[in-house]
């Protein structure tokens, strides 16, 4: 009985806080003041970065098609935790369709590298529609990027807080991930 009460606590919550919150607190912003927006090199030192630069900073159905061929190598491997695609034609449709359905905006901080791998710091802002409401969240990441001898990206891992750049603004899932985070670690 406890177990369902519980859980059902948990979804009630979870469904107001979907319904009256904009989410939680926003650790980006802790974390920019305490490490500062270019700890590392100007992303643009970097001729390798400049394809993906562009990409991301015209995030667009249009644009998508063209910006990956430049960018990413015919095969490669991509993760972003949501999907791990390997062929450029994937990454395309999977990108065109994220922009029909999002509007994203990227800012670069920073990168540092060693030989072909690099990791670009940036933070990315979010703008969709859960059911009835608008949602627009923040979140910082770092992208692994691995570069072929032809300038074309052969790896990209992202690493970033999913949790808090989308899952806590989905309706009864965000509820519910914000009680669980909230309660690991705490003295119950």
């Amino acid at each position: 009985m406890a177990i369902l009460r519980n859980s059902l606590s948990a979804a009630f919550a979870g469904l107001l806080s979907a319904c009256s919150s904009s989410g939680p607190l926003t650790p980006h912003q802790d974390y920019l003041k305490a490490a500062g927006p270019e700890t590392f090199s100007s992303t643009e030192q970097e001729p390798r970065l400049q394809g993906f630069v562009a990409l991301m900073n015209n995030f667009t159905p249009d644009n998508i098609p063209t910006a990956v061929k430049c960018a990413y190598a015919k095969s490669f491997y991509f993760n972003d935790t949501f999907h791990s695609l390997q062929e450029r034609e994937e990454l395309t449709r999977y990108f065109v369709a994220m922009a029909e359905k999002a509007s994203t905006s990227v800012q670069f901080l920073d990168f540092t590298s060693t030989g072909d791998d690099i990791l670009l710091r940036w933070t990315m802002t979010l703008k969709f529609k859960v059911w009835w409401k608008q949602v627009e969240v923040t979140s910082i990441g770092v992208s692994h990027l691995r570069f072929n001898a032809q300038g074309e990206i052969v790896l990209h891992q992202d690493y970033w807080d999913s949790a808090e750049g989308f899952y806590y603004h989905l309706p009864l899932l965000g509820g519910v991930l914000q009680k669980i985070r909230s309660g690991v670690g705490a003295n119950q």
